[in-house]
């Protein structure tokens, strides 16, 4: 009788011991995917914050290329080789058709009162306000864009 005491310990044991040992795999296993988990998320983040960062930085160089074309058409009128109208049809032109990001951005160009004075493709947008215009969730998006374009170093909305 001892006998089968004996084995049924040891069997006891040999269990507990087991169903011990999967406790801490599966715990040690949660906790190294847990681990990846956060590591892959701040990682996407980062990457997220340095796409956004590039983005901010074309789009700041691009929108400085066409001041200067709007610039060089200024200095013109200033130096009396156009008049204020001719400059300002020319400098709208030339913003209409200048691209970026392989043809896919485009420039317009509204005043600080919203008025619309280049969109590309929308004659008829041109020389009407568009700040109370809004975006599918009832953002005011030109009111907020001209507010960013105030600020010192201008902004961007993303």
């Amino acid at each position: 009788m001892e006998g089968l005491k004996t084995k049924s310990s040891m069997r006891t044991n040999f269990l507990t011991m087991m169903i011990g040992t999967s406790l801490v795999t599966l715990f040690c296993i949660c906790a190294i995917f847990l681990s990846i988990l956060a590591t892959s998320e701040a990682e996407v983040e980062k990457y997220r914050d340095t796409l956004i960062a590039e983005v901010e930085r074309t789009l700041k160089t691009e929108t400085e290329t066409a001041i200067s074309v709007i610039n060089i058409v200024y200095k013109r009128q200033q130096a009396g080789e156009l008049t204020e109208e001719q400059a300002k049809t020319e400098a709208a032109n030339l913003i209409r058709n200048l691209r970026y990001d392989n043809g896919a951005g485009y420039f317009w160009v509204d005043t600080y009162e919203g008025v619309n004075v280049v969109l590309l493709g929308r004659e008829n947008t041109e020389g009407k306000s568009r700040i109370n215009a809004t975006d599918p969730t009832g953002k005011q998006f030109i009111k907020e864009m001209l507010e960013n374009g105030k600020k010192s170093g201008g902004g961007i909305l993303i």
